[in-house]
């Protein structure tokens, strides 16, 4: 939902500012892909689940209550619930009762379920923090290509501006007697060359455009426009000083991915622990309460006196004997009596100790113990991967500074070269196809030089990021 109300609201200002465009930095691009990804909303329901997860462990400390209540008709001979005799009688009972339990000792396996759903949480929060990482790292490289395909279109541009200039200046010429003919269609080819060149530089813009978009979820349609950073302000890595344990020492401390599997391998030891609290007995304390109810029920409500006569022999004499005898009247008891009078309660300690589980407990140990070597194992696996990446980054960088360095030298004798050539053209002292090959070999250099510096920036920039710097640029 958040999702399509942002899309909703950049598409109304896209709409009501007719061609007024919104500069985005790289910055303002990483922040908005983080905002709108689905993988960091995932990573925030994972976030939840696990911290789900630990308040339950910890409310299972608490002990439980739980009521039930039940209702019979009951017909023929059966027990009366009320009295627990027999009745032949068809009769209504109802029937009311509360439990609760509490868990006292378990081998430590509640306290040690709350520590690996801690350790849960942290892999989560690395977790996210690796998604964000790969996020940003993703928008940067979008972000320099499009910069890249935009340069080189600008490039392009001037090429095509050069030689309409000097096709222009050569139809003077020509025109005017002082050059052949032939020599305009060498630099009319050209110019064809230069303009499909800058078709296929705007074709680049464009797609470059749609694979930033799409990293950063936006809608393709959307009109945008880059802001281009300050290269040098915002390199935060120096490679001529550069101490490879510093920056290794760095990247350890702050590549989500080795917290991760820190956190993964404290959770995996508890566990070990968790395994082992089968081997032990549990104790539990529990109680509860009840009472029924039944329409067949009586209470007493009063006597009543009846003379009993007896004939009885009083030596050898018949005689009568009469005696008074009080018998109880019953009546009907009321719900409210029966609840009270049948109320019921008691609690109790229970213990269970496990003598014989078929291996179980020992296999559910030796699982645990394995987790922990393979995720230890995977730590040091990735710690030597962390290490030669960033060995390989450092080494790359290193030659693509000096890439950097050989292109811009190689530009400036080109154009040189080139200014050199077109002065001689003019006067008539080359040939075009002379010309155009020196135009073409001032072209590439342009081009490399582009390439050599977006690969230094982008490389310098992966540097900042596996030693934690920002790589964001305004």
């Amino acid at each position: 939902m958040n999702k399509v109300l942002v899309t909703l609201f950049f598409a109304f200002i896209s709409y009501i500012s007719g061609s007024t465009q919104d500069d985005w930095s790289l910055n303002k691009c990483i922040q908005f892909a983080i905002e709108n990804s689905f993988d960091i909303h995932q990573s925030n329901l994972d976030l939840q689940r696990t911290g789900i997860n630990t308040q339950q462990s910890k409310d299972s400390r608490l002990p439980n209550l739980s009521g039930s209540t039940n209702a019979f008709v009951n017909f023929g001979r059966s027990i009366d619930p009320t009295t627990n005799s027999f009745v032949n009688t068809t009769f209504f009972s109802n029937g009311y009762s509360f439990n609760t339990n509490m868990t006292l000792y378990n081998g430590g396996f509640i306290e040690n379920t709350i520590r690996q759903n801690k350790e849960f949480e942290k892999v989560s929060m690395a977790q996210k923090s690796g998604t964000i990482n790969t996020i940003a790292l993703n928008t940067v490289s979008a972000f320099f290509e499009v910069l890249f395909a935009q340069d080189n279109y600008d490039n392009v541009a001037l090429q095509v501006k050069a030689i309409s200039d000097q096709l222009d200046q050569m139809n003077k010429l020509v025109n005017a007697g002082s050059r052949a003919r032939f020599e305009l269609y060498d630099l009319e080819a050209q110019k064809a060359t230069s303009e499909q060149d800058l078709t296929i530089a705007q074709n680049r813009i464009d797609l470059a455009m749609l694979r930033l978009k799409a990293v950063i979820n936006l809608p393709a349609d959307y009109d945008m426009t880059l802001k281009k950073p300050d290269f040098e302000q915002e390199v935060f890595t120096n490679l001529d000083i550069l101490s490879f344990d510093d920056a290794y020492q760095k990247a350890l401390a702050f590549q989500p991915l080795t917290r991760q599997l820190d956190h993964q391998i404290n959770a995996a030891s508890v566990g070990i622990e968790i395994a082992k609290a089968s081997f032990y007995p549990s104790i539990g304390v529990g109680g509860s309460a009840g009472t029924n109810y039944s329409n067949q029920g009586k209470i007493i409500d009063g006597f009543t006196t009846s003379t009993l006569s007896s004939e009885v022999l009083i030596n050898n004499e018949p005689a009568v004997i009469t005696t008074e005898q009080a018998s109880p009247v019953l009546a009907n008891a009321t719900f409210g009596s029966q609840f009270n009078e049948n109320f019921n309660y008691g609690f109790g300690l229970n213990v269970n100790i496990p003598i014989y589980n078929r291996g179980l407990a020992k296999a559910n140990v030796n699982r645990a113990r394995i987790e922990l070597e393979n995720l230890e194992t995977e730590k040091n696996k990735t710690l030597v991967n962390v290490r030669n990446d960033l060995m390989q980054l450092i080494t790359d960088a290193a030659a693509s500074k000096l890439s950097l360095a050989a292109a811009e030298k190689t530009l400036k004798a080109r154009e040189i070269a080139y200014d050199n050539a077109d002065k001689r053209y003019n006067l008539g002292a080359i040939n075009s196809y002379d010309y155009i090959s020196i135009q073409d070999q001032v072209n590439t250099a342009r081009t490399n030089y582009l390439l050599a510096k977006y690969d230094y920036v982008l490389k310098v920039k992966l540097l900042d990021y596996y030693q934690g710097y920002p790589i964001g640029l305004d």
